[in-house]
């Protein structure tokens, strides 16, 4: 959701700077000058419409297929997958280590009162994941997904 309004907020600024840049180009080679309001509505406009076209039609620039899912490690291989969260002061996470059958070995989940960035709480979780793998001295691990 983050990476949407992030990419929405974009397309707003560079619809509003090229509104303003319209309007520049207006006054300095039509001599007509506008309100900065009426620049401003334009823009809005534009982009309502921009969002609304997106909605109702294919996009132009397709968004790529990921297949995702859990995938089996080769025998005697354990695959740990881990994911973390952070919400203000708190930050949660939770492992889980399976084998080539997709039997559960082991999991670990907890909460901490930490104020970091969610890197910072994906990072912990993957020593957690490295702890839990000595701990129960497993030696060939599969690549740790995030």
């Amino acid at each position: 959701c983050g990476s949407f309004l992030d990419k929405k907020a974009l397309s707003n600024f560079i619809t509003v700077l090229w509104n303003i840049w319209n309007s520049r180009n207006n006054k300095v080679f039509r001599d007509t000058e506008e309100e900065a309001k009426i620049t401003w509505d334009r823009a809005a406009a534009l982009s309502k419409d921009f969002c609304i076209f997106n909605i109702m039609e294919k996009p132009m620039i397709p968004k790529p297929v990921v297949e995702k899912g859990w995938k089996k490690p080769g025998h005697g291989v354990v695959k740990i997958n881990f994911d973390a969260a952070v919400n203000g002061q708190k930050m949660s996470f939770g492992l889980v280590a399976m084998d080539h059958d997709g039997f559960v070995l082991g999991w670990r989940a907890g909460f901490l009162d930490r104020n970091v960035q969610a890197e910072w709480v994906e990072l912990h979780e993957l020593a957690e994941s490295n702890n839990l793998a000595r701990a129960k001295n497993w030696l060939r691990l599969a690549g740790v997904r995030i």
